[in-house]
């Protein structure tokens, strides 16, 4: 690999992260989890953070909104 592709892999790598932390943020509006939040166990939650995350990797930005 050259440098160059390995830098725009790179940068792919980092907007699909944050494009996941965005997609959480929605996700998890403070309504929802004011009202469906506390009911729940740890590994729900986690479950839901980690779904999130994953289908905004598995699907990119147009797909994911």
């Amino acid at each position: 690999f050259s440098n160059a592709q390995v830098a725009s892999a790179m940068e792919l790598v980092d907007l699909k992260e944050i494009l996941a932390s965005v997609l959480y943020a929605f996700l998890s509006a403070r309504e929802l989890e004011a009202a469906i939040y506390p009911t729940m166990g740890r590994f729900q939650k986690a479950a839901i953070r980690a779904t999130a995350s994953i289908s905004a990797l598995q699907y990119g930005p147009m797909n994911a909104l």
